[in-house]
């Protein structure tokens, strides 16, 4: 018999509720304006106070994860694996094994990658490259993988490509379904040369995926030191500068945005998920049955997955030797914003982790009703907070004085502007900061781009309240009434278009 919360009406209202809260605390301060104007008034000082609350624990969150990425990224992590080793831990029975998956990359992007793995410090005979392809793209991919195998082999115990087939029910096009299929012919050849899954670890990467040299290392150390690496998932810092300086200035923001809020949130275990590249125990992969074939969020569905099967207990440890990628780009400037807006509108189609959690959440019943409950709020506060945070900020304070005439004339209508104004002010403190912090991660300039380069490096930060408007409500609120109006998004792989003049190089730091 059908349960009640999986029949197709309970999955509708799920996945209404993300999308209507959002429209609903977008048009509710305008009509309130009209008629209420005080509490609306009051709606947004609380809201700027708890943004600035929010401001300054980013801002604590960033720095103090970039003083300790400088500090890790000094360590010679195989030197720390000789003194574990001494401890009893056999870090010479670790393999590390990449699946990277591809759909129509530029050979370029792909060999970079690559390259990056072989020059990680890690022993050659003790990597494994999957080079993941799609049957629809086979015939281009395989005439990469054949020259990536002969530049390249001698640097991997293991080299092989896999082809995914097209059209298998039950599965989507998107990239858990290559991977899964890429993790599977791993799997076999681990059972073929008996090698223990508990020994492996996976990471799985995107195509423009570069190592920090000492990653694989670290990520060695850190899997022999957490007390449950069988259930932990390891999660890099992206670093999308392998073409910052190529980029246009709002997308620029975007890239450090996204490497700014993975900084912050690793100093938050109980709210650190899975996001894009990242690496487990192949044997936790196992145990989960791989990675998610139908649903386009893979990454945190992995999380959710992980929780669930290992009884809510699923830890995700920063790595802090990071991964660089590409920040989006393509070869016009209007193909790069668009490249830009559909990344995060994917990215927002995350909000359909959350009818899978309550669904997820009601099914199970070995899970406290409060463990369930704060992973579902956090999860909806995150993407309602996205979607209506800077709409909040840039114009719902103005709404009371424009919408309501006698209004001003009050003394709370008259203090108003200069209340928010002040909080807001004392919040871009922290935007401050992050012009600095993002100064400090720029690789070396390109020679081809004069010196005054680096002061459009700087201005670009004029245009911050423009991108995430633009850049982050709007992709957010796109992808959840979508699904509101369940008009279901297919998944869509990002261009990784290579700039003319500038010559691929391998990062290093931050």
């Amino acid at each position: 018999m059908q349960k009640w919360f999986e029949t197709i009406w309970f999955k509708r209202v799920t996945e209404i509720l993300p999308g209507a809260l959002t429209w609903l605390a977008i048009l509710l301060p305008i009509a309130l304006s009209f008629f209420m104007p005080v509490w609306v008034a009051i709606f947004v000082v609380i809201f700027d106070l708890m943004w600035l609350v929010k401001s300054i624990d980013f801002t604590r969150g960033v720095l103090s994860t970039y003083f300790v990425m400088k500090d890790e990224q000094k360590k010679d992590w195989n030197k720390e694996l000789v003194e574990l080793d001494k401890l009893g831990r056999n870090s010479n029975e670790i393999w590390q094994a990449i699946i990277l998956v591809t759909y129509k990359e530029p050979y370029e992007v792909l060999r970079t990658s690559i390259e990056s793995y072989v020059k990680a410090d890690f022993p050659a005979q003790r990597k494994i490259m999957i080079f993941a392809a799609e049957e629809r793209d086979a015939e281009n991919a395989k005439n990469h993988f054949l020259k990536l195998k002969k530049e390249f082999g001698s640097g991997f115990a293991i080299f092989e490509m896999t082809v995914h087939p097209d059209g298998i029910p039950g599965e989507i096009r998107c990239k858990s379904a290559n991977t899964t299929w890429g993790g599977r012919q791993l799997q076999k050849i681990l059972d073929e040369r008996k090698i223990s899954y508990e020994h492996v670890l996976i990471s799985n990467f995107d195509a423009d995926t570069r190592v920090h040299p000492q990653y694989f290392a670290n990520l060695t150390y850190k899997f022999l030191t957490v007390p449950d690496p069988l259930h932990t998932s390891f999660q890099p810092i992206h670093i999308y500068n392998n073409n910052i300086w190529d980029v246009p200035a709002l997308i620029r923001l975007v890239a450090f945005g996204s490497s700014f809020v993975l900084m912050s949130d690793c100093q938050k275990p109980k709210r650190f998920r899975n996001f894009s590249s990242r690496s487990n125990c192949f044997k936790t992969i196992v145990d989960i049955n791989f990675w998610c074939v139908d649903a386009i969020p893979e990454d945190s569905r992995q999380y959710y997955d992980s929780l669930f099967a290992f009884g809510g207990k699923h830890p995700v440890v920063p790595l802090l030797t990071p991964v660089y990628m590409d920040a989006a780009f393509a070869s016009t400037y209007w193909g790069t914003f668009k490249n830009q807006y559909l990344q995060l509108r994917r990215w927002a189609w995350g909000c359909t982790d959350i009818p899978y959690l309550i669904k997820k959440s009601l099914g199970n019943k070995s899970l406290s009703p409060w463990f369930k409950f704060k992973h579902i709020f956090h999860l909806l506060e995150w993407h309602f907070s996205w979607a209506t945070a800077p709409i909040f900020i840039t114009f719902v304070g103005w709404f009371p004085l424009l919408l309501h005439p006698t209004f001003r004339d009050t003394v709370l209508g008259y203090s108003f502007p200069g209340i928010t104004g002040t909080i807001l002010t004392i919040s871009t403190l922290g935007l401050l900061a992050s012009i600095v912090i993002s100064l400090l991660m720029l690789p070396p300039k390109p020679s081809q781009y004069p010196k005054s380069k680096w002061a459009n490096m700087i201005l670009g930060w004029l245009l911050f309240p423009v991108m995430s408007i633009i850049l982050s409500s709007f992709p957010a609120i796109d992808a959840q009434t979508r699904l509101m109006l369940g008009k279901y998004m297919e998944y869509r792989v990002t261009e990784k278009a290579v700039a003319p003049k500038t010559k691929p190089a391998l990062s290093t730091s931050v």
